[in-house]
């Protein structure tokens, strides 16, 4: 059984490339080859870095033409909306889509081919993250789509998921295509979320409750690979018995044959992160050239040469 997997990145300047995502990108396309080719989703200015840094050349087929492609999204507020772009231009499945920040390390099984879409994990609809529809940014005329499990559907998480219904995705592209047009409004003002969260619920709803409530609503079928539900913000995780774990509780419980990083990329911004942000810089160095993979190796020189032009003294590197 061979799968295409889908890298999609949309980021124009090299302020929007990071050590740490360049090299998880790369052991995640190394990853997936076990399941099939992997296959690259970017823009033109986006594939001249990479070609750079080197990255390129872990990729079966690498496509700009999409990502190209003059649009009314209001990238601003929508900037994971490439994923569901790329996906919208697709005619062959089953697929897969895999963030770049993500490994997947297991071999699937030719199971989740009985199935619509397969996924890593679901998310409950924690109510900082998921509000009332009502308090979502819309553009003036638009209404939510009229699909009760918007309430009641527990968000699919896509850092990883397998597309395996053409009706199902364009049932889904439809939808999400016609709430990002041209939405630039702000959600609604409450006390208790500042803007950035407010605006962040605009991709979490288009990109992982609509979703969730399209298979639902139309009673395909769907597979979840890991059996917890995480909970944003929390950190917890909950069983399908109920149980709640922290996130240490559940490292110590599972054997973990994924790798997402998550926000963490985020807080490696704030300076109490500094320690971790150094720590995992050298692990993914470290993993890289213990591959043996010559493209490996030369992608991490390229990486630390590129590091060391940008901010030298950081990762003591001489």
């Amino acid at each position: 059984m061979k799968i295409t997997a889908i890298h999609v990145f949309k980021g124009v300047s090299e302020k929007s490339y990071s050590e740490h995502i360049l090299m998880i990108q790369a052991i995640s396309a190394m990853e997936w080859k076990k399941n099939g080719p992997i296959h690259l989703y970017t823009t033109n200015k986006d594939l001249e870095f990479f070609k750079k840094i080197g990255i390129d050349v872990f990729y079966d087929y690498i496509n700009t033409d999409v990502l190209e492609e003059p649009d009314n999204i209001y990238w601003k507020h929508f900037g994971a909306a490439t994923k569901m772009k790329v996906l919208n231009s697709i005619q062959e499945f089953p697929v897969t889509f895999i963030d770049n920040d993500l490994i997947f390390r297991d071999k699937l099984d030719e199971s989740v081919l009985d199935y619509d879409i397969t996924y890593l994990h679901d998310e409950g609809r924690f109510w900082r993250n998921y509000p009332k529809v009502e308090l979502l940014g819309k553009r003036k005329g638009y209404n939510f789509p009229d699909i009760t499990e918007l309430d009641t559907c527990n968000p699919i998480n896509v850092g990883f998921f397998i597309m395996n219904n053409k009706e199902l995705k364009e049932k889904y592209c439809k939808l999400a295509m016609d709430y990002m047009s041209g939405n630039k409004s702000e959600s609604s003002f409450v006390k208790w979320a500042d803007k950035k969260l407010r605006t962040f619920w605009k991709p979490l709803f288009v990109e992982q409750r609509l979703l969730s409530a399209v298979v639902d609503n139309g009673k395909y079928t769907r597979n979840q690979l890991f059996p917890y539900t995480y909970y944003g913000d929390t950190c917890n995780w909950e069983s399908k018995t109920g149980e709640r774990l922290t996130g240490t509780d559940l490292f110590k419980r599972e054997k973990f044959t994924w790798y997402h990083m998550w926000g963490e990329k985020v807080s490696y911004e704030k300076p109490e992160f500094q320690a971790l942000k150094v720590m995992v810089f050298y692990q993914l160095t470290s993993s890289l050239f213990s591959t043996g993979d010559q493209n490996a190796i030369n992608l991490t020189h390229n990486i630390i040469n590129w590091v060391k032009e940008n901010d030298p003294s950081f990762y003591n590197l001489t």
